[in-house]
C-alpha cells in the first residue's frame, strides 16, 4: 500500500545526492528548489511528452523550464524523454543535459531514439563548477 507523501525524496549514491521530479514536476519550481536545499547536486527528470500532434511541440517549452531550473537551483537536470511517432501520438523529444548554469550540455535527437552521457560533477569537486 502506499499513499500521498508530503516531500520529495532525495537519494544518494556514491558521491551524488539528486533528486527526481516525473515529468509536469518540472513546472513547479519549489519542488526543485526544497530537493536542493536538502542536498540534490543533480535532479533527473524523466517525461513522456508523446502528446496529440498539434499539441505536441514543447521541445522548446521543456528545455526553458530545464534552464532555469538549472540556473535557479545551481543544479544540473538531467531530462529523458519518449521520442517518435504512432498512429495518434507525436513526441519530438526534449531529452536533455543541462548543467548547473544552464547550459545545454547534450540534446536529443528530434523525433529518435538517442542516449546522452555527460559527466556529473556536484557543485564544489570542482572548485565551484557544475558539469
Amino acid at each position: 500500500m502506499y499513499s500521498a507523501g508530503d516531500q520529495s525524496t532525495v537519494f544518494t549514491v556514491g558521491p551524488l545526492s539528486f533528486g527526481i521530479m516525473i515529468c509536469n514536476d518540472s513546472n513547479y519550481p519549489k519542488l526543485a528548489t526544497d530537493m536542493v536545499a536538502r542536498g540534490a547536486k543533480a535532479i533527473f527528470l524523466p517525461s513522456n511528452n508523446s502528446l496529440p500532434p498539434e499539441r505536441a511541440d514543447v521541445v522548446a517549452l521543456s528545455r526553458a523550464v530545464d534552464i532555469a531550473r538549472a540556473r535557479d537551483n545551481e543544479v544540473m537536470i538531467v531530462r529523458a524523454d519518449v521520442a517518435g511517432r504512432t498512429t495518434d501520438r507525436v513526441s519530438f523529444g526534449s531529452s536533455a543535459i543541462v548543467d548547473a548554469r544552464g547550459t545545454v550540455l547534450r540534446a536529443g535527437k528530434t523525433l529518435s531514439e538517442d542516449i546522452l552521457v555527460a559527466e556529473v560533477i556536484a557543485k564544489g569537486q570542482d572548485g565551484g563548477r557544475s558539469a
